[in-house]
């Protein structure tokens, strides 16, 4: 990590899914990976952070990665990532497993990328790599500069 980047990691959720909060002190930004669950503490350890979310990272599409997603971006009003190929994933109760919580709950992405595609986000400069067999669309998103990746 730069000393301009932190990593904060909170563990969330039934099944203790890592969510991630990527600040950017220079541009005074951040982004949310997988937030899987309790979106009220993620919501408030954004505010202590002082950083402007810009963006959710979806790394794939079950409920402990997703689960959380739409009421933080609702509580930001932020648009939420995800790879091309996990749009079913998030829009079947099925496959997103949200039955395991006893719901049957669909998930969205506002934006889908594609495999190889670079994100500008929050200062960063992010690769998507399309990462299947997890899920279909599963992926992990790269920024080189900070030798950094969220699987």
């Amino acid at each position: 990590m730069t000393e301009q980047t932190e990593v904060l990691r909170y563990i969330v959720g039934p099944v203790c899914t890592n969510c991630y909060l990527l600040v950017n002190h220079k541009t005074g930004e951040l982004l949310v990976v997988d937030p899987g669950d309790q979106a009220q503490l993620i919501e408030k350890q954004i505010e202590k952070t002082g950083a402007k979310p810009v963006a959710i990272l979806l790394t794939h599409g079950h409920f402990d990665h997703a689960g959380a997603a739409k009421k933080v971006a609702d509580a930001f009003d932020i648009p939420i990532y995800a790879e091309e190929h996990e749009q079913a994933t998030l829009e079947n109760p099925t496959l997103n497993l949200s039955g395991m919580i006893g719901k049957q709950e669909v998930y969205h992405a506002d934006i889908y990328v594609k495999d190889g595609e670079t994100l500008e986000l929050a200062g960063f400069s992010l690769k998507v790599f399309l990462t299947p067999g997890h899920t279909k669309g599963g992926c992990c998103y790269y920024i080189e500069k900070e030798q950094t990746v969220f699987t």
